[in-house]
């Protein structure tokens, strides 16, 4: 089963569709639970972008994995992001960047960036859920994802 959705979110790389409903249910998901499922691909030297505007909903996370959805090394690095630990711009937006390399956001005067570590991997499986979300499917928020060099992301750091 699992090899079949990885395959199936290779084909949609670098972005963040809603997951099947349905599916996710009948694999034993919980259905409180909005899932959103991709394949990652990050070279050296890109960075992937991911900007979302939570909705209210109790709680909200974001996580890197391999490329069997194992978590990746989340007791020493940071590979991960949830409602409690994100850096929130002040319309209540989060940016979250995926990179090789650290990207400069410490002092910075534009919005909050939260970085993730890939801990050396290229390629996996990444998961956006909203837990009990408060309003419909039909009008949950897209995350937009967005692969782009990690100069070009550092640049707009100092914009």
């Amino acid at each position: 089963m699992f090899n079949r959705w990885i395959s199936s979110f290779m084909k949609h790389a670098n972005t963040l569709p809603l997951f099947d409903v349905e599916k996710s249910n009948k694999a034993g998901g919980d259905p409180n639970i909005r899932y959103y499922h991709s394949y990652w691909r990050v070279a050296e030297g890109e960075a992937l972008v991911i900007d979302s505007l939570p909705p209210m909903c109790d709680n909200w996370n974001f996580v890197l994995c391999n490329h069997w959805m194992e978590s990746l090394d989340y007791r020493h690095r940071k590979v991960h992001v949830n409602k409690k630990m994100a850096a929130y711009a002040p319309d209540g937006s989060v940016q979250v960047v995926v990179s090789h390399k650290r990207p400069p956001i410490d002092g910075q005067k534009r919005r909050p960036v939260v970085w993730l570590d890939p801990c050396g991997h290229v390629c996996g499986v990444m998961t956006w859920r909203w837990i009990r979300p408060k309003v419909p499917d039909a009008e949950l928020p897209q995350p937009r994802c967005s692969l782009t060099t990690f100069e070009a992301f550092c640049a707009t750091l100092r914009g």
